[in-house]
């Protein structure tokens, strides 16, 4: 009998003295071909073996997978599921998760509903804060609620309009922009109704 891949066999007339061998061989094939993604089968367990690490499943849907793919057993802090993967479909784009030992992490950007934080990180670490203040003095002094954590790339203030005739003008002032804050002023020494402003760092 040729040793080659090939669905027709056994042949009708096969030998049934040959058919041993082909058996150990279909078996041995079987078992390699498993063992390039799976933990290494048990000699006479007939119920298949773990995706090894590395290897991942990626679970497809709205449900938030609970169970391996064998239906039965529950995921847990160990190599093999915590390298499970879930493609989260109750967001447009999905959503690419990890199993992290005992629950699913968003791999990258976390969606989510704007809730009128002041701060807005973004995935490389870029931070974004703004803010309005209704100003009662020529000179206004802002703390963030959350310095920024490395440094401060740039502020700015815009002045909300006060009449139709004419705006009311805020400047950052110079030497006061920090971490934690920064000052504006009126230019001309007076009051303003207010401004908004905002500021960039990391």
């Amino acid at each position: 009998m040729a040793n080659e891949w090939n669905v027709s066999y056994p042949i009708n007339h096969t030998l049934i003295s040959a058919l041993p061998s082909e058996i150990r061989k279909l078996k041995t094939s079987v078992k390699t071909q498993i063992g390039h993604e799976h933990e290494t089968p048990v000699d006479g367990d007939e119920t298949g073996s773990e995706h090894s690490n590395g290897s991942a499943v990626c679970y497809i849907g709205t449900d938030e997978p609970t169970l391996r793919p064998d239906g039965v057993t529950g995921l847990g802090d160990n190599d093999i599921d915590n390298s499970r993967l879930w493609l989260d479909t109750n967001f447009d784009p999905p959503v690419l998760k990890r199993w992290n030992a005992d629950a699913w992490e968003v791999i990258g950007w976390t969606p989510g509903v704007y809730a009128g934080e002041e701060s807005i990180t973004f995935p490389n670490g870029l931070i974004f804060k703004h803010g309005y203040v209704a100003s009662v003095s020529a000179e206004q002094a802002i703390s963030f609620a959350v310095p920024f954590p490395g440094g401060i790339i740039s502020v700015s203030a815009t002045s909300v309009k006060s009449g139709q005739s004419h705006y009311n003008t805020k400047s950052v002032k110079n030497g006061t922009v920090s971490v934690n804050g920064f000052t504006v002023a009126e230019p001309d020494g007076s009051n303003t109704v207010g401004f908004y402003w905002q500021a960039w760092g990391y």
